[in-house]
């Protein structure tokens, strides 16, 4: 490709992070920050810190096995939505699951009932 086509041009202008067809990178300096007493002592008081992330609360084991169950019932029912789907072409070997799927569905659902009732 030669730099001086028409459509070279268009194309480097488009580019993010170049100048005159090199790197913008070797212009990037890293610079060191300095932990102060203040900023370390602001920091460690920051509230959520203490606080553990994404932690599920502990649920009773039957709660659990429900809410496992709920998942796997939601995913089945995306399947079979997919086999219905007209937007697109589901392959002949996906399709033929279908029977399968909709028993596991059934199944899941039987079960839930059983555990909820």
């Amino acid at each position: 490709m030669t730099y001086n086509t028409p459509a070279y041009t268009i194309f480097a202008k488009s580019m993010v992070g170049t100048c005159c067809r090199e790197s913008l990178l070797n212009r990037v300096r890293t610079k060191a920050s300095e932990f102060t007493e203040e900023l370390t002592e602001a920091i460690e008081n920051v509230a959520f810190l203490d606080q553990t992330l994404f932690e599920e609360p502990q649920l009773p084991p039957q709660q659990q096995v429900v809410d496992k169950l709920a998942d796997m019932m939601y995913a089945s029912d995306m399947i079979l939505d997919m086999f219905r789907d007209e937007r697109c072409r589901v392959p002949p070997h996906l399709v033929a699951m279908e029977p399968e799927v909709r028993r596991i569905y059934d199944d899941i659902n039987d079960l839930m009932k059983r555990l909820t009732d």
